[in-house]
């Protein structure tokens, strides 16, 4: 009768180990593409262009109230990437919105468009409805913006995405990013305002897109 030595039973426990282990890492990975086709990367925004009218302040009485109407046209180029190789983005209820700090200056809603897999679009915006101030805040933006002649703006992009592989929904994720330090420059001359360098700093608001 054949006895089992201390190096066979320590070989098949080693090869035992052996396929457990590459049965985790298959399954591992399978998980980590599960992840990535279930949960997409959000899209990246870049602008690359604003200009504005000269921004013009009139007095005005809200709820009998002294304030000040502020109307500006604001032109955007913004650019908005794709990073997934296997899904197409279909963007919808898409508005654009200009800050000045926590003051929404104006704001804009887009048309439906749509992204393919890995691509960038160019949307071009024209942001003109205005909006009412206390006489404090346009008072502050004045001083602001008489120190150098500039100010730093807040691009807000705002929308619901449909994420696509192939011809099926796969998710639909609302998006909210934000474009911090836009720094436009107005001219003496005319008060034409335009922006420097395009945005680095655009970030998701979403915990999960």
């Amino acid at each position: 009768m054949a006895h089992k030595t201390p190096f066979s039973t320590a070989l098949r426990c080693l090869i035992i180990v052996l396929m457990v282990m590459m049965l985790l890492i298959g399954v591992l990975a399978i998980i980590y593409q599960l992840v990535l086709f279930l949960l997409p990367r959000p899209p990246k925004l870049q602008v690359v262009s604003l200009n504005t009218s000269p921004i013009i302040f009139t007095p005005y009485f809200c709820n009998n109230q002294p304030s000040t109407l502020m109307s500006a046209t604001w032109n955007l180029t913004f650019i908005a990437k794709n990073p997934n190789k296997k899904m197409q983005l279909h963007y919808t209820d898409v508005k654009v919105a200009v800050y000045y700090q926590r003051l929404l200056l104006s704001s804009q809603k887009l048309t439906f468009f749509k992204q393919s897999k890995k691509s960038e679009v160019e949307v071009q915006v024209s942001v003109a409805n205005p909006v009412v101030l206390s006489n404090q805040s346009a008072a502050a933006m004045v001083k602001d913006g008489l120190e150098d002649l500039s100010i730093n703006l807040i691009v807000r992009f705002e929308a619901t995405v449909m994420v696509y592989a192939d011809t099926f929904i796969i998710g639909r994720h609302d998006l909210s990013i934000d474009c911090d330090d836009v720094k436009v420059v107005f001219s003496p001359q005319n008060g034409t305002g335009s922006m420097l360098d395009p945005t680095r700093k655009c970030y998701s608001n979403n915990l999960i897109f």
